[in-house]
Parts: C-alpha cells; sequence; structure tokens
C-alpha cells in the first residue's frame, strides 16, 4: 500500500506524519506499530506533549528504554530530577526482560534502613544497584545478553 493511501481516523496520513515502526524480519517492509508524535496525533488527548507526569519515580523498563526515551522525558518534557526528593527516572540498556520489574520492585521493598519522611534517593539507587546484581546473574544463568537499569 502507498503512503498516500493510508488513512488514520479517516484522515490522509500526511508526508510530515512520523511513525515507529519494527521489522519482523522476513516480512515485506515494516508493520506500524505507533502513530508517532508529540502533538496533534490520532492518539489525542493522550499525546505526550499533553500530559501532566506527577510522579516522584519513572520507571521504564522496556527494551533499551534509555536510549529511546531519556532524552524525549528529560529535555523535551523538561522532566528534570528536583534534588534527592522528586522526578526521579529510570531506564534500561538494552534489550529487557519482564523479571527487571520484579527486582526493582523486590529490591525497593526489602530497602534495609528505615527512611520514613527522608529522601527517595538512597532507596531508589539501593534498588537500582541491587535489582543490576540480580539482573546479572538472572541474564548469566538464562545465557542472554547482560543489560542494567540506569
Amino acid at each position: 500500500m502507498k503512503r498516500d493511501q493510508l488513512e488514520i481516523n479517516k484522515a490522509p496520513v500526511k508526508d510530515t506524519d512520523c511513525f515507529w515502526a519494527f521489522d519482523w524480519g522476513g516480512k515485506e517492509g515494516f508493520s506500524v506499530v505507533l502513530h508517532a508524535g508529540w502533538q496533534g496525533t490520532a492518539t489525542k488527548p493522550m499525546e505526550l506533549g499533553k500530559t501532566n507526569l506527577k510522579c516522584r519515580v519513572f520507571c521504564h523498563f522496556g527494551c533499551s528504554s534509555y536510549q529511546h526515551f531519556r532524552t524525549i522525558l528529560r529535555h523535551r518534557k523538561n522532566w528534570q530530577k528536583a534534588g534527592n526528593t522528586d522526578k526521579f527516572a529510570y531506564f534500561t540498556t538494552d534489550i529487557a526482560y519482564g523479571i527487571t520489574a520484579s527486582f526493582w520492585l523486590h529490591r525497593l521493598l526489602t530497602y534495609d534502613k528505615y527512611n520514613a519522611f527522608k529522601p527517595w534517593e538512597p532507596s531508589l539507587e539501593y534498588a537500582r544497584r541491587r535489582a543490576n546484581a540480580d539482573l546479572k546473574k538472572w541474564c548469566m544463568k538464562q545465557k542472554v545478553k547482560i543489560y542494567r537499569i540506569i
């Protein structure tokens, strides 16, 4: 199918429209995954440009999330770390597996120091370091490429 024959929400695809796609290998061309963009996309009003992030910690443990999403979050969204209490962000360095969040949560919830009403950074960094050790051990046992949370 040619680009000028494609439609999104019954509107023709424009030359300026961008898409995130994945090459499934062996298939002809790419399979469209997402109509990409910051605003004015088919996903409005859920676009990242309009989303007001209100969390203290943002974790994206999908494949190569550091490479794909850190710049968008930190620079385009201007979501900058604020001291040791707010706007933390953690990503993965490579192909990630579903076990990542389990390791992260286990280590975060088993932090060995009392930290009520104290800065979050020590417990978050503890979770990152220990989850990375868990991930390394798991990856070696599974004989897969080692990746990290950063």
